[in-house]
């Protein structure tokens, strides 16, 4: 039951912080000897930290449901994610359990976030049709393991000059219609699910909700601090540890 716990409060944390879930995922299953190629477990995970960006962000999504500017936007980019996200889906489903691949694309996570450090910051606070496509194929990249979803979005709009709240909340707002239609399309294929096995899950959704709701506050903090460049170094640093001793 604790190992399942820690796998909740790693996507909890993970999911949220730009170092990508996927790939720690990856090697905590391997260190912890969990299959996880069944798709309840990670399906449950991701509901759990979905729950917690519903639960935090409700309010903007209430604005965001009665203008449809921004409803357009978040239809553009899903639009875009959608489209790369089905190109690379084979390729991402053959090297999702192998920690080399993650290794590779968790340094190009770590590259683009020390990047962002360098970056003068225009304070643009609207967001215009050719940003949500930038940041909808971004999102879609963020299908490799290794390449975190929010740290590619977020990027890909301070790139853009947004100001850093608006890149904050539009990263996980235009996420939500994506992680909600993936966990839906893999729920689609389990065809039993063991009632024994329900207190792990349960745990595990849990954690992941609980530790998603407190990463999500931090996290803002630090975006607003320009403190990405940090996850940045930690990406290079696990790419290093996964070459060197998960090979």
């Amino acid at each position: 039951m604790i190992k399942y716990i820690l796998l909740g409060a790693v996507q909890g944390m993970t999911e949220f912080f730009p170092v990508s879930s996927s790939a720690h995922l990856v090697i905590f299953q391997k260190l912890f000897g969990i299959d996880g190629r069944g798709l309840v477990f990670p399906i449950v995970l991701h509901l759990g930290t979905l729950s917690a960006t519903v639960l935090y962000f409700r309010r903007d999504i209430l604005r965001t449901l009665s203008d449809r500017r921004q409803l357009l936007l978040v239809a553009a980019a899903t639009l875009v994610t959608g489209v790369i996200a089905y190109l690379l889906k084979s390729f991402a489903e053959k090297i999702f359990f192998s920690p080399v691949p993650a290794a590779f694309t968790l340094l190009a996570t770590g590259t683009a976030l020390i990047l962002t450090g360098r970056l003068r910051v225009s304070g643009k606070k609207d967001i215009s049709l050719g940003d949500a496509a930038l940041m909808g194929a971004a999102q879609g990249i963020a299908v490799l393991p290794g390449i975190s979803r929010s740290g590619a979005t977020i990027s890909a709009l301070l790139f853009r000059g947004i100001e850093r709240e608006t890149c904050f909340k539009f990263s996980f707002i235009s996420g939500i219609p994506v992680v909600a239609g993936a966990a839906l399309l893999d729920a689609r294929e389990i065809t039993a699910v063991c009632v024994e096995s329900w207190r792990e899950p349960l745990a595990g959704f849990l954690a992941s909700f609980i530790f998603g709701l407190a990463t999500l506050a931090l996290l803002r903090r630090l975006i607003l601090r320009s403190k990405l460049p940090y996850f940045g170094y930690y990406c290079l640093l696990a790419a290093a540890v996964i070459l060197i001793f998960l090979r």
